[in-house]
């Protein structure tokens, strides 16, 4: 593990330590290890569903059926 040190304005700080005191997380730093990877999360999903835009309808549904979704469950674009 590394550790880093970040400046943050007040109000996030407050905002994680209302995390904390309400047992959201242990403490600070794995409030804020949280946040970095939901983060991260968002991006592989923006990554993938660019991807999945890129597909011919017929591979994307392949894709899709893989994963066990139904016709019904995919989004609209």
């Amino acid at each position: 593990m590394i550790k880093i040190s970040v400046s943050l304005p007040d109000e996030v700080v407050s905002y994680l330590d209302n995390l904390v005191a309400h047992e959201r997380f242990p403490n600070r730093s794995k409030a804020l290890a949280g946040a970095a990877c939901c983060l991260r999360q968002m991006e592989l999903d923006r990554q993938y569903e660019e991807a999945l835009k890129r597909l011919h309808p017929e591979e994307e549904k392949s894709v899709a059926n893989s994963f066990g979704e139904k016709e019904s469950e995919w989004p609209k674009y």
